[in-house]
């Protein structure tokens, strides 16, 4: 927790300030310590660097470094646990489906036309406070969203989604945005922070969740008298969802929120407005405000903002430096280069969330949506995290084209040279909703990974396959034979047949046609290949192979077109028995470390092939199963076949070919 920020607290119980005692620390910020009341003694643990009012302490005996480290241990639990916890998650294939959801339903998304009156209403420095960051991401969102501002995030305590395990392991000091502090307290108790403390204060799922008394009237109390209040996401009374659904916690209709607001705004520093969920969600930034307490809708949003432009304004970051999420709502068909919403996804999760956010389903797209190769490698790019002004670097243009500028492809190119088209892309993307732009740090975004299942855990069989292409002596692939193939041999093999491609007659962006029946070293020779530089055309053999030196790869067309057999058999003069020759020279380079690199438009799109294996783990189940049918007119989408093909046959202790 942030020194600055502990000028802004106060005692729940008496409003007197606390004493900190810090264990450790770090530049300003408290990793391990205390706080403790001036006024009655209370002895509140931070723990990881998070404020925890939800397991108060009688005196600073019980918060010594010995004592915190052990209730650290008992509360947080270890690394070990978390991968554990994961692990199972993942085996279950369990979703919980609004922490996937919320950075993309409507009621989440309704803060933005109002962005621009509260950047006029803050100052550089200004404190904001987030009243319900059950998932970690408001909190994330808000620091990203707001760099010039300290942002404070509240949560009930050691209950879902995170609970203290999570929030130690994905909010803890070394993850976190660096302007963001966490108090963990249930926000129906009074709330521990000083009167006027806060600028901007941003209560999403709140106000009909809990009590208003106190809720209501701590909000009011810890924000300036002209500090902006946004209670986002209001159960109304106004109408009722059809078809029906329950909606729980505290309704009330939109005239008695109106009665209330004009109650508490007759000092004249603030307006107060009832606006509708529905309307707000279409409405661009910055658009005039409609008060509609008669709405009717059955969502809506309550706010406070100021009647004047008191703060010095802030900037919104850069748009290069914002990151995408990949809907979880979407299954990719690779094999027909689309992507569709699907309503089973996740057990039928999809179908259950849309129902129940039917305007966020109205903008939805009801049919398949076309991926071309540069929405594809968008989608590749968004997946591992990398912003927009990064995106650039990983294209390039073959020789001889012009040249593509590097970095934020927002910057205007030179005169004579190449957009790459990653900008129009993700304007394609977002408007069909399968990715989201977000102001959000790496760390930020692996969370939002892992609440969407799309992170998964170093167990997993296709990270595993990964992991053991760079530590070289683990099993890949076991033949039929008994023989092993570990990520040496397979380092080995790449390096050879980098060796022998003259010899071959291959050129590097050549292609070559291998047939395959189904043998899963003919599915790793093919990926080698691809790491080699060469273009590989996977062909579907017409007969059972037994592993003959009849299955083959042909290279060239008409009268320059050769055959030479796989030998999968041992034979001397085939691929096998050439490349045999040069693997005991062959140095087991790290083949995680190789580049491969595929057309894409005008460019060409160049991802180790650790990136390309982190992406299909990530995305493994949102991808439909496949028919492996690779013609060579898009390559892109041929390789992620490919790959996807040889990590679905070989789990992570290896695969006995049948």
């Amino acid at each position: 927790m942030h020194r600055a920020t502990l000028d802004l607290l106060s005692c729940p119980s008496c409003r007197q300030a606390f004493m900190p005692t810090a264990h450790l620390e770090r530049e300003d910020r408290i990793e391990l310590g205390y706080l403790q009341c001036h006024g009655c003694a209370v002895v509140i643990p931070i723990i990881s660097g998070i404020a925890l009012f939800s397991e108060p302490l009688l005196h600073a005996g019980q918060a010594s470094q010995e004592a915190l480290r052990a209730l650290q241990q008992a509360w947080f639990g270890s690394v070990e646990s978390l991968a554990s916890y994961r692990s199972e998650r993942a085996r279950r294939g369990t979703l919980e489906p609004y922490a996937a959801f919320q950075p993309f339903n409507e009621s989440t998304r309704t803060l933005g036309p109002l962005l621009p009156h509260i950047d006029r209403a803050l100052s550089p420095g200004d404190a904001i406070l987030d009243t319900w960051c059950r998932t970690g991401w408001s909190g994330e969102w808000l620091a990203g969203r707001f760099p010039e501002n300290r942002v404070i995030s509240i949560w009930e305590g050691d209950s879902s989604v995170l609970g203290y395990r999570g929030f130690g392991y994905w909010l803890n000091l070394d993850r976190r945005a660096s302007n963001l502090d966490l108090i963990l307290t249930h926000p129906e108790r009074p709330l521990p922070l000083a009167d006027a403390s806060i600028t901007f204060l941003y209560a999403l799922d709140s106000l009909h969740r809990y009590r208003l008394y106190p809720f209501a009237g701590e909000c009011l109390r810890v924000t300036k008298p002209h500090g902006p209040i946004v209670f986002a996401h209001l159960h109304l009374t106004n109408s009722q969802p059809e078809p029906y659904f329950e909606r729980g916690c505290h309704q009330f209709h939109g005239r008695d929120y109106r009665a209330w607001l004009d109650s508490v705004t007759q000092d004249g520093s603030r307006q107060g407005w009832i606006l509708s969920e529905e309307t707000l969600f279409r409405q661009p930034p910055g658009a005039e405000l409609c008060d509609e307490p008669d709405m009717r809708h059955y969502n809506g949003l309550a706010c406070l903002l100021s009647v004047s432009d008191v703060g010095l304004g802030v900037t919104a970051p850069a748009l290069s430096s914002w990151r995408h999420i990949v809907s979880p709502l979407f299954r990719f068909h690779l094999g027909r280069s689309s992507a569709s919403v699907a309503s089973a996804q996740h057990d039928g999760m999809v179908g259950h969330l849309l129902t129940r956010h039917p305007i966020y389903e109205a903008i939805l797209p009801a049919q398949p949506v076309p991926l071309d190769d540069v929405a594809l490698a968008t989608v590749l790019l968004a997946v591992l995290g990398e912003d927009r002004g990064s995106m650039g670097s990983y294209f390039d243009l073959p020789s001889g084209a012009p040249s593509v500028p590097q970095g934020n492809p927002e910057v205007a190119p030179a005169a004579g040279s190449q957009t790459l088209p990653t900008s129009k892309a993700l304007e394609y993307l977002c408007a069909i909703e399968l990715v989201l732009a977000a102001p959000i740090s790496k760390a930020a975004h692996q969370l939002q990974r892992f609440h969407c299942n799309q992170l998964p855990p170093d167990d997993d069989s296709l990270t595993q396959f990964g992991l053991n292409l760079t530590s070289c002596n683990s099993p890949l692939l076991v033949l039929d034979g008994g023989e092993v193939l570990t990520g040496a041999d397979l380092c080995r093999l790449h390096a050879a047949l980098v060796a022998c491609l003259p010899a071959l007659g291959w050129r590097v962006e050549d292609w070559i046609a291998l047939e395959f029946d189904g043998h899963p070293l003919q599915l790793l020779l093919a990926v080698l290949a691809c790491a080699a530089g060469v273009n590989v055309r996977l062909v579907m053999s017409n007969e059972k192979s037994d592993g003959s030196s009849s299955t083959a790869i042909r290279h060239g067309s008409g009268d320059r077109a050769r055959s030479l057999a796989i030998g999968l058999d041992g034979a001397e003069n085939s691929l096998l028995g050439v490349i045999s020759h040069r693997i005991a020279d062959a140095p087991p380079a790290a083949l995680c470390d190789t580049k491969l690199v595929v057309p894409c438009d005008n460019t060409v799109l160049a991802l180790k092939l650790s990136a390309w294996l982190e992406v299909i783990a990530a995305l493994d189940k949102q991808i439909d199963d496949q028919i492996l049918l690779l013609d060579g007119q898009r390559p892109m989408k041929d390789l992620l076949l490919l790959l996807l093909a040889v990590c679905r046959q070989m789990p992570a202790r290896g695969l006995r070919s049948s």
